[in-house]
């Protein structure tokens, strides 16, 4: 379901601008959202149409599994709305870095480069070489 609220409603509403280099702002995250959404499709089908396949696996999740889930869904939407809101210059090190620091990482020494060197190589590379529009 979020696939297809992704690829029906979030891409359209939130992509903008004119082609550049022979392909629409749209093209590249309708096809990533389209496979995460059918690679997601398939899982389901299999899980149901083949049940046996996981017999004698323990439960999928149990509730301490499913509050971790919903805190990095929430480190990370907080990551995606700050890039949203003060670029990806400067949100994507912070995105990088806290979920760096939520998946247990604790050394600076790993943290700070690892966060900031490749978005900054990235952003540079896109908006300077590619001349295309980051946020």
């Amino acid at each position: 379901m979020l696939g297809l609220f992704v690829l029906f409603v979030v891409i359209p509403a939130e992509a903008e601008g004119d082609t550049w280099s022979g392909v629409s702002p749209l093209f590249f995250p309708t096809i990533i959202a389209a496979g995460f959404t059918l690679a997601s499709a398939g899982l389901v089908l299999q899980a149901w149409f083949r049940p046996a396949t996981y017999a004698g696996m323990e439960a999928p999740a149990k509730w301490r599994d499913i509050g971790f889930f919903l805190v990095a869904c929430a480190v990370i939407g907080s990551g995606v709305l700050l890039i949203h809101g003060i670029g990806i210059l400067w949100g994507g090190p912070v995105l990088v870095g806290s979920v760096m620091l939520f998946m247990g990482e604790r050394s600076l020494r790993r943290i700070l480069p690892i966060s900031i060197l490749p978005v900054t190589v990235i952003y540079f590379f896109v908006t300077k070489v590619l001349n295309a529009p980051l946020p």
